[in-house]
């Protein structure tokens, strides 16, 4: 079954983002030259998916204003959750047969990736679902995949972990002409990818290296991860997409002479030890100090 749709779940409600992500979705957060929405668009187009479709509901509007020109919009008048969504998909693309499913705040690096998308894509219609899963340590905060002999899902545990073990990375295969459509709002692993039913199948990424942006503290650390060094694949990946400009990068900052500090907006700010992901145009200079901005919303960073 060739594949070349990609659904990218976009219409969360930023809850894990802090008061920025009151006023600001998630996707829309800057990030150096460009912002997650953007960046999961242009990974996608790195595994070859070109046919892209976003998913929108919470800020809809800020969300469409960083779309690319190419990049499919579908509108949730009511939030469908991440299972609703799939559903939604497959009503509004009859014509659709397999479609990969991404979610917009993690970015997993692997030079195994694309080459199992792209083995598991050829064997996608003897199957319902594929699920990429990779390996965390116990206190990550993810669930675990629990499959059975033959790589199907069986369980889905949310405590009680080992010391290492599998979890979801966000990336699937869905056969959309085998999935059994779910009117409504629902989660992912409730309608979609059901465990015991044992029609999906579990694929192990082992070498890898996952960049998620999911939360207000994961954000900050990866942001700030970046400059850490420029062998990071992060760091690579914005470069070759001309995300990133290295003539803004001073140290431990980005477009400022302050220590630590992260400017993604269009002005160049003094400040320490703080992440601007944006400012009112002709405001009064304001004092940067260990804080999260977007325009006049702030968060203070311990």
């Amino acid at each position: 079954m060739e594949l070349k749709s990609a659904f990218c779940l976009a219409a969360g409600k930023g809850s894990r983002m802090g008061e920025i992500g009151k006023v600001l979705p998630k996707v829309a957060w800057p990030l150096f030259e460009s912002n997650l929405l953007e960046l999961q668009t242009l990974f996608l187009q790195e595994l070859s998916f070109k046919d892209i479709t976003v998913n929108t509901h919470y800020l809809s509007e800020k969300v469409k204003d960083i779309l690319h020109d190419n990049t499919k919009i579908l509108h949730e008048d009511n939030l469908l959750g991440s299972g609703g969504a799939i559903h939604n998909f497959k009503k509004h693309n009859e014509i659709i047969k397999c479609v990969l499913t991404i979610n917009s705040d993690q970015f997993i690096f692997s030079n195994e990736l694309k080459e199992k998308i792209e083995k598991e894509s050829k064997s996608i219609s003897k199957e319902s679902i594929i699920l990429f899963a990779n390996k965390v340590s116990r206190g990550s905060g993810y669930n675990m995949l629990c499959t059975n002999e033959n790589n199907r899902l069986i369980e889905i545990k949310t405590n009680n972990f080992p010391n290492e073990y599998y979890t979801y990375t966000g990336i699937g295969l869905i056969n959309l002409e085998k999935l059994k459509y779910v009117e409504g709002a629902s989660s992912f692993f409730e309608t979609v990818a059901m465990p015991n039913g044992l029609d999906t199948k579990v694929v192990e990424i082992n070498e890898y290296d996952i960049w998620d942006f999911g939360t207000k503290d994961l954000f900050v650390k990866n942001a700030r991860k970046v400059l850490a060094n420029k062998t990071n694949p992060m760091y690579k990946f914005l470069k070759r997409n001309n995300k990133i400009k290295d003539e803004k990068i001073s140290g431990n900052s980005y477009y400022s002479s302050g220590e630590g500090v992260l400017n993604f907006s269009s002005r160049f700010i003094e400040g320490e030890n703080s992440i601007i992901l944006d400012c009112n145009d002709g405001e009064k200079e304001i004092q940067y100090k260990n804080v999260l901005a977007y325009k006049s919303t702030m968060e203070r960073l311990d």
